[in-house]
Order: C-alpha cells, then structure tokens, then sequence
C-alpha cells in the first residue's frame, strides 16, 4: 500500500459511494477494475478495503491463482463472514439458515480443501444449494448471506484480485449469484479488479454483465499526480524533489504506479541530500532497471515455457502496441497463425498477453516489449 496515492479520488468515490448504498439497502453496483500489470489496482482494492471496514462492512479478500479452484478460497471467506455476523445476536437465526446452505453447498459440489476440511460447523439443509448445479446452489447461499447480514444491520464485501484467473464455470455462478443479489437489493457487493480481458470474459459469461457491474479503467497516473507522489511521499521524510529531477522520472515512468515505487526506491537509495535532483535519477538508473528486470519482468517470465518465451519475443520484435496474430507468426517463423493458437491461448490463460481489441495482440505488462529485446540473447 503505497504512503500516498494520487489521481484515485474518482474511483476510490465511486466503490465508497456502493458501499453506503448496500448499508442503505438500496440497489448498488458491483466494480471491475481492469487494466494492465503495474497500474496499482491492488492498492485501490487495498483501499477499498480500508474504506469498507471504516463504514462497518464485513470484508472478505481473495487473490484468485491459476492452480486453486476459487470456490475453494470463497467458500473459506463466506464462512469467516458468518462468523463474523453471528456475533450479532438479532442477525443469529438467519446466519445459522445460512451457515446450512453453505454445508449444502460444499457437500452437493463436493468442494475438496486443502488438509480435507474448512471446518464447516452446520448441517446441509434441504432444498438449499443442494441441487449440485452451482449456477443454482451459489445464488442460494449468496441470498442467505445477503439476508444474514441485512438483519445485522451491515453489508459484506466481497473483495477479489487477479479476476481473470477465477474459472469459467466459477466466474459464470459468481455474476448468477450477484445478479440475484442485485434483483433483491441485498447488502452485498463485489469489487473485483483484474486484467484488460476481464471485461471481455463477463460479457461471455452473462450478456447482463455490463448493467450488473460499474467498469472502472485503470491506467497510468497524469503527470500531476505522479508528481504530487513524489512530492507528498518525500515530504513525509522532511526532503523535497527538484524539477528537473520530477521531470526525467516522469520520462522513466511515464506514470505507471510500480515504476513510480521502483524509481523513488532507487532515488531514495542514491541520494546524499535534499532535495533530490536530476543526476541522483540518472545514478539511480541502473540500480532501478535491473531490479525491474529481476523482479517485475524475469518473475513473469518464469511461468512460461520455451515456445511461449519465443512467442512472446516474436511479438516484442514488433515494438510497441497492438499486433495482428498473423504477423507474430511471421516474425516467429511460421507460415499460419493457427499453428500457434495454443501457445497464443496458453499466455492468454497466464495473463501475459491479452487482446486489447479484436484480432490484435498485446503484452498486459508495460514495456515487456523492450525486457524482452534487452535480452534477446
């Protein structure tokens, strides 16, 4: 969580404006924040939750990873809610109701944990989220939550990065289940944040998906506010930030927040005394880029294998922007695009490459392009 954050008011005000919306029980929106690598929709989904638990909502987090079914992490974090609401004693009737359809739910899926339990305290009910469809049995528990925690007198938010790698099958149950929410104004919301192609999965999903959920683009910092960064996150040391120095580190990042915390990092290390300058940015620099070698580009990289670096570097020799998958196979050697639409599909699934429009290509990472040429050999 960065010391200072700029140029979120807008959507920081739209999430916290849901929220007191769901505490009202009056119809609220869920949010997508989508954008590439390095944008810092971590932080604001950070500070989504700083500002949920200030108004009083329940808050559940979940990182959704390529290799842990989601449900699995869902179903652990909706038990932490009635937990959490059954400390309510008006709300105990319902949180029990609920704490059924979620032992229904578990065994009618037959969700396997980890060490081969969550250590869910109810018996299954009934005739609630136990008809083994998740697309019915997941709305069913979301409402009981819903109206758990409405007669608590709260809202519950359910808050999960990395969106992108939560599974069709999953990803289809959890917008089914939100819509339900929606249609009876319960007091839960989802704020989710994930890369460009979220946008393009909803819609798959369910057709409603664009009037369910508020699309929040997040892209690189203006120049104001990566200045005001700078600036403001120093002040707080009692040292301040020359110009010219502001100037040539807005070329180096041109506003993306994880370039901004590597190149004050950087700076912070070199400089012997306030304020900092320009020739304390240009010592900086080759400390800087190689930790972003090292870490934000080469732990990317890590994941993928030798005919998905190649592909990956066939569509860095065409420099910057949006690429037609036919000019990859080109550039990769190969007569047809078709021949590598499961390479092409594989780094699509691992979010290192995405479609930012139809038939084009693109890196979610900021200048991976230029990483990749760096190192070539």
């Amino acid at each position: 969580m960065p010391d200072v954050m700029a140029g979120r008011d807008a959507v920081v005000a739209a999430m916290t404006a849901q929220m007191r919306r769901a505490l009202k029980y009056r119809a609220a929106r869920s949010l997508v924040l989508h954008g590439l690598r390095g944008t810092g929709k971590t932080s604001i989904l950070l500070e989504a939750r700083e500002q949920a638990e200030g108004l009083g909502c329940l808050v559940s987090w979940i990182e959704a990873v390529p290799d842990r079914p989601f449900l699995q992490q869902l179903v652990a974090q909706l038990r932490k809610v009635l937990i959490g609401l059954d400390n309510i004693e008006k709300a105990r009737t319902f949180v029990r109701a609920a704490g059924r359809a979620l032992a229904s739910l578990v065994r009618s899926v037959n969700i396997d944990f980890p060490g081969g339990s969550v250590g869910i305290e109810f018996e299954p009910e009934p005739g609630i989220a136990d008809s083994g469809d998740l697309e019915t049995d997941l709305p069913d528990l979301f409402e009981a939550v819903g109206v758990a925690a409405r007669h608590a007198g709260t809202a519950v938010v359910l808050i999960v990065d990395e969106l992108q790698f939560v599974g069709h099958g999953h990803l289809n149950a959890l917008i089914v289940s939100m819509h339900r929410i929606a249609q009876r104004r319960l007091p839960v919301i989802l704020i989710g944040a994930g890369l460009p192609n979220i946008l393009r999965q909803l819609g798959e999903s369910r057709s409603y998906s664009e009037r369910l959920f508020m699309a929040e683009t997040i892209g690189p910092l203006s120049r104001e506010a990566t200045d005001t960064v700078f600036r403001d996150t120093l002040a707080l040391e009692d040292v301040e930030i020359g110009d010219g120095a502001l100037e040539a580190l807005w070329a180096e990042t041109e506003g993306y927040p994880h370039f901004i915390q590597e190149w004050g990092n950087g700076c912070w290390a070199v400089a012997k005394a306030s304020p900092i300058r320009r020739r304390d940015v240009e010592r900086a620099a080759g400390r800087v880029r190689e930790a972003l070698d090292r870490g934000f580009f080469q732990m990317r990289l890590d994941r993928c294998t030798l005919q998905e670096m190649d592909y990956m570097r066939a569509l860095a020799t065409l420099g910057p922007g949006e690429h037609r998958p036919g000019a990859v196979a080109k550039a990769f050697g190969v007569g047809s695009s078709s021949q590598l639409n499961s390479t092409r599909q594989h780094l699509i699934e691992k979010g290192m490459i995405y479609a930012p429009s139809y038939g084009q290509l693109a890196f979610t990472v900021p200048r991976f392009d230029a990483f990749l040429m760096r190192h070539a050999d």
